[in-house]
């Protein structure tokens, strides 16, 4: 319990520094983009942060976890239990929060704006709205976090969150890097679901092995179709060091590893 409110304290320091930081220097980097004012820009707008959560990976982000949980235990009752229940919920704010401070970042940074499908891009909602909903869907993860009463599994979950934000403004600038810490948060799912289970960990070993190859060919892939966007903005990924060519023919391998 100390630990975990160790890194919410360190979590919430974070966010003190991202707005400081944001408000003196971001701010001219990205021409007033950012505002201290937060009257609302339009009347639907939870619509909006809904949107921001990508609904269509919601599902998936639920049935990772519930998966882990039947696999290690083989037993379909599980699905009924309150606490993989949890873990599934967790899986998907943790998930959902990923995507939102993700394309916050990537405003700030400009490797979004071409895309004009971005609710950001579009002007639905200011960027420090979108900060600050991110630290909320944070505080409510790490009360749920704290209903688990396994440090295990309350650590895993708690470094997910963590990660999450270091993600874009760290790691997604180192090569492959990027990739590996997004196949590890995914693949933390499967684990906890079974560790919240009291199952056996080595049912989802196959599992686990196929997800974590099966994500970075999935990001490779990614990568190489923002290949001309990265570039510009001096994200040095597989695709972008190594060439279209190369890039496809790692990617490839990791596929065939986990088939």
């Amino acid at each position: 319990m100390i630990m975990i409110k160790k890194k919410l304290i360190l979590l919430l320091l974070y966010f003190e520094y991202v707005n400081a930081f944001n408000f003196n220097i971001l701010q001219m980097k990205t021409d007033n983009k950012i505002v201290n004012n937060f009257s609302p820009i339009h009347n639907n707008k939870l619509k909006y942060y809904y949107k921001l959560t990508r609904p269509s990976s919601l599902v998936y982000e639920f049935a990772l976890p519930i998966t882990g949980s039947y696999l290690a235990t083989k037993n379909i009752g599980i699905l009924f239990d309150p606490n993989v229940i949890l873990i599934g919920l967790l899986s998907v704010l943790i998930g959902s929060n990923s995507m939102i401070i993700n394309d916050f970042y990537d405003y700030i940074d400009g490797t979004d704006i071409s895309k004009t499908d971005k609710i950001l891009n579009q002007n639905h909602l200011k960027p420090m709205e979108v900060l600050h909903f991110s630290l909320y869907m944070s505080i409510l993860t790490f009360s749920l976090i704290n209903l688990i009463n396994n440090l295990n599994i309350r650590l895993i979950l708690s470094n997910s969150v963590i990660l999450t934000y270091l993600y874009t403004p760290f790691f997604k600038k180192i090569t492959f890097f990027k990739n590996l810490i997004v196949s590890y948060i995914i693949c933390n799912t499967i684990v906890v679901g079974s560790l919240i289970a009291n199952g056996n960990i080595y049912n989802v070993l196959p599992c686990i092995i196929y997800l974590f190859n099966f994500i970075i060919w999935q990001e490779i892939i990614l990568d190489i179709n923002d290949l001309e966007g990265d570039k510009e903005n001096n994200i040095k990924t597989i695709a972008v060091k190594y060439g279209y060519n190369k890039a496809n023919k790692i990617a490839f391998s990791f596929l065939l590893i986990g088939t």
